[in-house]
């Protein structure tokens, strides 16, 4: 039970580190990075803002080397495009480069737009870092699937359209 009111506290302050922050992705103050990618093995250089919905988005955080002697922890709450909290992830003890991907991903992905408030915390001797960033992405239909729906939705025109024309022509003749 300690444990668990713990982390929720260093949640608690991580979290309204990122909600008081702004909407951009890069490095802050404190030379820390925190990008939206879609590979969680190469170190990003610029956040992306668009995912498929095939795709797996994952936030990284990279800490710089002035934190190589401090305590780092981070913490994200992931909202989809209706604002409701769909995922958070926590990690107590961090590494220097880190991606977080919410574990439900395959189970509350939906296209739109989506937030992810994230925050750290740096803590050494005489030293206390933290920050937080809120980033945004978009996960848009598979451009397969729109072809299909377009597709389709073509089919279903036209066979409308030669409805109507062929019982105008057969109303004209009589």
């Amino acid at each position: 039970m300690k444990k668990f009111t713990g982390l929720a506290s260093l949640f608690s302050v991580l979290l309204f580190i990122a909600m008081a922050s702004s909407a951009f992705a890069g490095i802050d103050r404190n030379g820390v990075t925190m990008f939206m990618t879609d590979n969680n093995s190469a170190i990003p250089t610029s956040s992306q803002t668009t995912f498929a919905l095939s795709e797996t988005p994952y936030l990284f955080i990279g800490f710089p080397s002035s934190f190589s002697n401090l305590w780092k922890s981070d913490a994200s709450l992931w909202k989809n495009p209706d604002g409701l909290i769909k995922g958070f992830t926590v990690s107590p003890f961090a590494n220097t480069n880190n991606w977080y991907t919410i574990s439900n991903w395959d189970r509350v992905k939906t296209t739109g737009l989506w937030k992810v408030d994230a925050g750290y915390l740096g803590v050494g001797f005489f030293n206390v870092k933290s920050g937080g960033e809120a980033l945004n992405f978009k996960v848009v239909p598979e451009p397969f699937s729109s072809a299909l729906f377009l597709l389709g939705g073509g089919a279903l025109a036209l066979g409308a359209y030669r409805r109507r024309s062929t019982k105008k022509s057969i109303g004209s003749n009589h």
